[in-house]
């Protein structure tokens, strides 16, 4: 499967599945997930956006990315953040193994 084609199935992956949901035994991935396994780049950010306005996932915007609500509406204010945003989540993963869960 080509990288674009790999890309749009993990965006329409995230687009349909629901919270709680699984696909194939596991949870459907958020960006950040994707990002931080390597699967997607961080400029992808919007083709999520534009699957979460369009689908109909009971999530909020936030929970959809995999951001919580503060690191959501701070990569709203200032876009150029995301890269922190990521990198801090890569860390936190590299400290303890695990994801910080998303609160709202």
């Amino acid at each position: 499967m080509s990288d674009s084609r790999q890309k749009l199935a993990l965006v329409e992956v995230a687009r349909f599945a629901a919270p709680r949901r699984r696909l194939h035994g596991k949870p459907a991935p958020s960006f950040v997930e994707l990002v931080l396994r390597g699967e997607v780049a961080s400029g992808d950010i919007h083709d999520f956006v534009e699957a979460w306005h369009e689908g109909n996932d009971p999530r909020s915007i936030s929970e959809f990315l995999g951001f919580t609500p503060a690191e959501y509406a701070r990569w709203v204010e200032i876009p150029e953040c995301l890269k922190t945003l990521l990198d801090r989540k890569r860390r936190r993963r590299a400290r303890t193994g695990k994801r910080r869960p998303v609160t709202a």
